[in-house]
């Protein structure tokens, strides 16, 4: 007889592995930041207490534009992805793919693309908050989207005779909320990480402020409290709000439905107002791209051509981050899925926790290693100071992502494959290669492609981790915008956005052919 320990019934088991392994991955992000921690209090004196001068004026810039994106975001967003749930309409795959565009792309592209049209004289001080409304509404559609489809079929068709169409809109807005209301905060949250708007449109934001005192005034301690400050602002909101959404958001994730919504096919004006609404949101994700465009009016083959040539130079180092990120990520999202298994509680700890540490600075953990890496000697080269560090902690923060998609992929296995498995004498080992690896490829695909994707974007970590001589294409894009011509930078962007979206429609189309 096979031991418990090989039995393919370990995996349903609450063991007491499940606790410490969740625990210590979920702790790996923030043991990064502990020197950068060390580094603030020790320095702090009365400042560390206080936010004002030029730094509260950027936090108070900040903060507002964080508001007013998480806002316009949520109110556009919620009824797309309802729109997308439960309609079958002309063009809607094309949709879904449009509105994931602006996800991938860092958001200081749609801020030069903005920027060219002239948006800082359209929207004023409001300029940052459109681009970051247009970069959030993703995470917006798709949490309704994938909220919505939790729904069953059963209770939509119910819902649908007793009070038609309006009685099954409110049910599934009201269902999809709390998950899109999560959306909206952590598009905010993640706003303040990023310097690119504010830099592109003059305003002054609390990450311009933090590259400023440790790039420009070399002054570690500044940015260290500075980091503190705005974490600490961040998770007094963002702490409470995680642990009020996760038990919602994990009973969406762990529910398995026996029979999904189908979509119903819109005819007459309904089809016209659904397709107009559509049109509509494409040409909002395209105009600040369109803005792109406006300085290749002369010379525009040759700018290409230079584009295209450092596109060509930066694609080995930005493979491998993307590569190294996206396997971090998924490796680590696996494991914790694995512990969580199906107990209830557990999956409410993890999705707080991943809600949480997606709302903290990811320069608080990247100033941490680049204290490390100052005072640590030579034979760390390797592991602080190369291209594996900025795949680690691109990877480290884009772990909660990949455990998103795992956990939802684990809970749809059913508890009677490991049952049969043990019944009939099948090995843990042999179970898990034969059975779940396979049964998780699909999600652990997306998992990669998206958290790659994600990671490219990211050119906050890549400026302050990149080895000297190693830079991603974005961040070569970042890094001349303010000096190069603009043409130049244009054609730069361009590309950048024509191959994300050529790996986006072609990983939609394999998702497709899959499911076909």
């Amino acid at each position: 007889m096979r031991s418990k320990e090989s039995s393919a019934l370990v995996l349903e088991r609450a063991g007491a592995w499940r606790w410490p392994v969740i625990v210590a991955i979920v702790l790996l992000p923030i043991a990064a930041a502990l020197p950068l921690l060390k580094e603030a209090f020790a320095t702090a004196g009365p400042a560390l207490n206080a936010i004002n001068g030029a730094f509260g004026t950027a936090l108070e810039n900040s903060l507002e534009t964080a508001l007013v994106a998480a806002l316009v975001a949520l109110v556009i967003g919620l009824p797309t992805g309802l729109m997308l749930t439960l309609y079958e309409f002309a063009g809607r795959r094309v949709v879904m793919v449009v509105v994931s565009l602006p996800l991938l792309l860092p958001p200081f592209l749609l801020a030069l693309g903005w920027a060219m049209l002239g948006g800082a004289r359209l929207a004023g001080q409001l300029a940052p908050a459109f681009v970051f409304a247009l970069w959030s509404l993703p995470l917006v559609v798709f949490a309704a989207y994938a909220a919505g489809t939790g729904l069953s079929a059963s209770v939509i068709e119910a819902t649908r005779l007793a009070g038609g169409e309006r009685r099954v809109i409110q049910l599934a807005a009201r269902h999809v909320f709390i998950p899109a209301l999560a959306a909206a905060g952590l598009g905010a949250a993640l706003t303040l990480a990023d310097p690119g708007p504010g830099q592109v449109f003059r305003m002054s934001t609390v990450a311009s402020e933090i590259l400023t005192s440790f790039a420009a005034l070399n002054d570690f301690g500044l940015a260290a409290r500075q980091s503190v400050k705005v974490a600490a602002v961040i998770m007094l909101v963002a702490a409470p709000f995680a642990w009020f959404v996760a038990p919602r958001m994990a009973q969406a994730l762990m529910a398995r439905q026996t029979r999904r919504v189908r979509r119903q096919r819109l005819q007459g004006t309904a089809n016209i107002a659904v397709m107009t609404t559509a049109l509509s949101l494409i040409a909002v994700v395209f105009v600040p791209i369109a803005g792109l465009a406006l300085p290749l009016q002369t010379g525009g083959i040759a700018w290409f051509s230079r584009a295209l040539s450092e596109a060509a130079r930066t694609a080995g180092d930005t493979l491998i981050y993307a590569a190294g990120a996206g396997f971090i990520a998924v490796f680590l999202g696996t494991a914790v899925a694995v512990a969580v298994g199906r107990g209830e509680a557990r999956s409410r700890f993890v999705i707080a926790a991943c809600l949480s540490l997606l709302c903290l600075p990811p320069v608080l953990a990247d100033l941490g290693v680049v204290r490390m890496a100052a005072v640590a000697p030579a034979w760390t080269d390797d592991i602080l100071r190369s291209r594996f560090t900025l795949c680690l902690m691109l990877g480290l923060r884009l772990v909660p992502v990949a455990t998103v998609f795992m956990l939802r992929s684990w809970a749809s296995s059913a508890p009677s494959w490991t049952h049969a498995a043990a019944v009939h004498g099948v090995s843990l080992q042999r179970f898990l290669g034969r059975v779940m690896l396979p049964h998780l490829a699909a999600a652990a695909s997306a998992a990669f492609l998206v958290c790659a994707l994600l990671s490219i974007a990211d050119t906050g970590t890549a400026l302050l981790l990149y080895p000297p001589g190693a830079p991603s294409f974005p961040l070569a894009i970042f890094t001349v915008m303010a000096n190069a011509p603009e043409a130049f930078v244009a054609s730069l962007s361009l590309v950048y956005v024509g191959i994300t979206a050529v790996l986006l429609f072609a990983a939609w189309g394999l998702v497709e052919r899959r499911r076909t």
